[in-house]
């Protein structure tokens, strides 16, 4: 466990621990997971009575209420979902036959959630650090500020509305919610479930797996998630061989999936991914065998998946042999290419106000949809659309919450406490890698909820209660 002196957070005090009060069911109350079992049951037994009775509407009713007490009471499986809720929030409108946008409601039921949380726990502990919230306050007031002044056309009024709401509500959440190590552990295993879901029922067209109604990017880079939070319960995980073994069967399906996605921004992002935490172990003398076991067995499972099922590889291989070999003959790459010079040119043009959020779409002939246009590249559409100021606010963000992982991963002592600290950072770095290739601001909210977990850190580690059986570093070998 890490010494009084490094359990501060980003502000440098040291609230009271909170405890893994969310997984340790108090003395005389019934435990939480068996209300849910029951919920759960009890809109199985009206999903019956319903077909018998007066169709889907009690159905409905009480499986979503099911649901919505299942998601308040863990917060952090509704953040995974809302986070996600871009790749699969078309299929679900669809089945539900609703208008209202999946993602507006589970971010009302992600609110609730920390609301319920506020009231138990207070205001204080639940607050994000100033070097947070100053820099995303100051990313909101930049664009506000170009919306104000007329400069952003319908895309860009709202693209700051949801990033100031939804993002904003990313952000904090992920502080929130995500306190303790059970907690991350809920939150990647809603991804998990979700990749696995994409690989089983998603289907091969064009330029590769796509699920849900979402892209081939996007599936991509979900399942890329998954297998990161497969590696984390594969180290976090102790004395549980049939556990083990279903994580390595559910790594194996997921690579497979990962593969036949063909998303190249993805797949660099993840093997970027993997050096850069390989390299922060080494350097640091931290976690060096788990890391080393961890990339062999990603090879492994790459591999295997790769002889079972042939055609996965071959999507994935296509795809990258064809973008090395004559990358302006790529209609995505050379749009790309396009749009970084045209970035580069609107920066160059306008070094401290930008264009104004969304102003990309306009400056260069692109339009003014709804839906408009951006850089691709989440650096580039900062500087030319905020500024200056607004890319020094977003690499506020950024370059603390970096610090902050490779801090605690220096101060790991334990397995668990190391893989908690690594499948952080190696989150931040997959998305911050992705967001180069792909997705506007608001599409890479992921990227701002992995900020906010990387503040979250020194919590989860003063919430891990004391385990004397836990794995501590051989001596020397700076474990």
């Amino acid at each position: 466990m890490l010494d009084a002196r490094d359990m501060t957070d980003f502000e440098g005090h040291n609230p009271i621990p909170l405890g893994n009060r969310d997984c340790v069911p108090r003395p005389g109350r019934v435990p939480r997971p068996v209300i849910i079992i029951a919920l759960v049951a009890v809109g199985a037994a009206a999903l019956i009575a319903g077909e018998m009775l007066v169709g889907n509407v009690i159905v409905w009713i009480a499986l979503g209420l099911a649901l919505a007490a299942l998601l308040l009471s863990f917060p952090e499986v509704c953040l995974g979902l809302f986070l996600t809720a871009g790749t699969y929030k078309s299929e679900l409108a669809g089945v539900l036959n609703v208008e209202t946008d999946p993602t507006v409601l589970l971010g009302g039921l992600l609110l609730a959630g920390v609301a319920v949380r506020v009231l138990r726990r207070g205001v204080r502990p639940l607050t994000p650090p100033r070097q947070v919230i100053l820099p995303f306050a100051l990313l909101v007031l930049v664009m506000a500020f170009s919306v104000l002044s007329d400069t952003a056309g319908e895309y860009g009024r709202q693209k700051f509305l949801r990033f100031a709401l939804l993002t904003g509500v990313a952000t904090v959440a992920a502080y929130a919610t995500i306190q303790s190590t059970p907690a991350l552990k809920r939150f990647l295993a809603t991804a998990i479930v979700l990749g696995v879901m994409m690989t089983a029922l998603g289907t091969v067209a064009g330029e590769g797996l796509s699920a849900f109604g979402a892209t081939h990017i996007a599936t991509g880079r979900i399942i890329g998630l998954a297998l990161l939070g497969v590696l984390f319960m594969l180290l976090a995980v102790r004395r549980q061989p049939l556990f083990r073994l279903a994580l390595l069967g559910l790594a194996g399906l997921l690579a497979f999936g990962f593969l036949s996605s063909g998303s190249r921004g993805s797949m660099v992002a993840l093997l970027a991914t993997l050096a850069v935490t390989a390299l922060a172990s080494f350097t640091l003398k931290r976690g060096r065998r788990w890391v080393a076991a961890g990339l062999i067995l990603m090879a492994a499972v790459g591999a295997v998946s790769s002889m079972l099922v042939p055609s996965a590889t071959e999507t994935m291989n296509r795809r990258v042999v064809e973008v090395i070999a004559s990358p302006s003959a790529i209609g995505s790459a050379r749009g790309r290419e396009q749009r970084a010079q045209d970035a580069l040119a609107l920066f160059y043009e306008h070094p401290w106000t930008g264009v104004g959020v969304g102003g990309f779409d306009m400056a260069r002939g692109y339009g003014d949809a709804a839906r408009g246009d951006y850089a691709h590249n989440i650096l580039l559409e900062i500087a030319c659309e905020l500024g200056v100021l607004g890319l020094a606010a977003f690499l506020g963000l950024v370059v603390p919450a970096l610090r902050s992982t490779v801090r605690a991963l220096r101060q790991v002592r334990t397995k668990e406490e190391f893989a908690t600290a690594a499948v952080v950072f190696a989150t931040t770095i997959y998305f911050l890698v992705n967001a180069m290739f792909s997705g506007d601001l608001n599409d890479n909210r992921l990227l701002f909820a992995a900020l906010g977990l990387c503040a979250a850190l020194p919590r989860m580690a003063r919430a891990r209660p004391a385990t004397p059986d836990a794995k501590r570093p051989a001596k020397g070998d700076g474990q």
